[in-house]
């Protein structure tokens, strides 16, 4: 058995048949309408195509934001006169409060400034005392301070020892201010609290009997 495919035959009937309908004036109209349509979505999906195209060959935009700060070389002071707001971060190191104008200072080491290291050399002047400078550990900025201490000691032409490294001994923050409770000159422990409270630096003063008679032991711990 065998199978013949012919190909199929569109006789002149169908032709005229699909130009009367063509033709006809209402036909003619929705072919308009459907071709509008048509065109419409092509150039929508050809505008869509074309941004695309040419938004991913854009280069990125590369943005540089230039940081600057000013980090003041001296700590910063309290001026009731203005209305500038200045904070030194003394319990938190390396941190930044907010206030009206804003100073940074970052990680401040303790040092003497120069009106307390006046109020002290006056005070050890006019009574004279064995004063002992030690440090807690060796090195860093306990010991920078130390070395203030002993300078200032020394100005005021007493008698100074020193600086002794204390290794080994339990850790503590601040200064310790040691007195003897025997014939210490008040005049010369006043001149050295108050010198401290100049500079705002935590301290305590403790009567100590295992210091030698009038002498006085200025112990400097790490920074708070």
């Amino acid at each position: 058995m065998s199978f013949t495919v012919r190909p199929q035959r569109y006789d002149d009937m169908d032709i005229k048949k699909i130009w009367q309908w063509l033709r006809d004036p209402d036909n003619q109209g929705a072919l308009k309408i459907v071709g509008g349509v048509i065109a419409a979505i092509c150039v929508a999906v050809w505008t869509v195509f074309t941004f695309y195209k040419q938004n991913s060959n854009t280069s990125p935009i590369h943005l540089k934001i230039k940081k600057e700060m000013s980090i003041p070389s001296e700590p910063a002071t309290t001026d009731t006169s203005s209305d500038t707001v200045n904070q030194t971060m003394n319990n938190s190191p390396g941190g930044v409060q907010v206030g009206r104008d804003l100073n940074i200072n970052v990680n401040t080491d303790r040092r003497v400034s120069r009106t307390a290291a006046d109020i002290m050399i006056q005070g050890l002047k006019s009574t004279p005392c064995p004063i002992t400078i030690g440090v807690l550990g060796m090195g860093g900025e306990p010991d920078r301070l130390a070395n203030d201490l002993y300078q200032i000691a020394c100005q005021a032409g007493g008698e100074v020892h020193g600086i002794n490294h204390g290794v080994g001994f339990e850790a503590f923050t601040g200064i310790q201010v040691r007195y003897s409770p025997t014939n210490t000159p008040q005049v010369a422990l006043s001149a050295i609290t108050n010198a401290l409270k100049a500079d705002k630096l935590d301290f305590i003063a403790d009567a100590d009997r295992g210091q030698p008679p009038g002498s006085i032991y200025i112990f400097v711990g790490y920074k708070p």
